[in-house]
This record gives C-alpha cells, structure tokens and sequence, in this order.
C-alpha cells in the first residue's frame, strides 16, 4: 500500500536529456494533472487510479532555501501552479469499493 508518496518535477531542472526542461508551464501542467488523477479516477494514460494510491505529497511548499519551493523560493513562487489548483473544484476521492 502507498499512503503518500514525495515528489514532483523542480522547475528548471534538466539532469535527463530525454525530457524538456521543465518551465514554469511545464511544472504547473504535469502537477495539475497528477492531482487531477485524484479529481477523475484516471491517470493520465487512462488506466484507473489504483486503489492503493491515497495522496501525493509535493515536493517543498515553503523553504527560502529551495529553488523547487511554492512560496518563499530564492526563484520565486510557483504563481502558474497555485493559481491552477486554486481553479479545481472540490472533489471527493473515490475509490473501487464506493461502487458497492
């Protein structure tokens, strides 16, 4: 089982050349859709979310420290991100059992 797992892309990072940079608008679209999974049930290739996901923990919401920081970063704020999951709509996670 996976209660939470830690992680998500750092803006402006570029260690694998098999993948783009990520920008600001790259970060705010790959984050938006790993809590969207939660929203529909679906990850982004379509396959349910399995059960055994409960939530996603996002990498560092405050350190001056931190350049991945939301708030308070030496880079700034994650100003695309924030205003996007501000924009979800309140959801209830379901999972396969509520079907029953």
């Amino acid at each position: 089982m996976i209660v939470a797992a830690e992680g998500e892309w750092r803006p402006g990072e570029a260690q694998d050349n098999r993948y783009p940079l990520v920008t600001q608008t790259l970060h705010r679209d790959y984050l938006a859709a790993v809590f969207d999974w939660f929203r529909t049930g679906k990850l982004s290739n379509g396959q349910a979310l399995p059960d055994y996901l409960f939530a996603v923990c996002p990498w560092i919401l405050s350190d001056a420290n931190d350049p991945a920081a939301w708030f308070d970063s030496s880079t700034g704020d994650r100003t695309l991100l924030i205003k996007a999951l501000e924009g979800l709509p309140t959801f209830k996670r379901t999972f396969s059992w509520d079907k029953f």
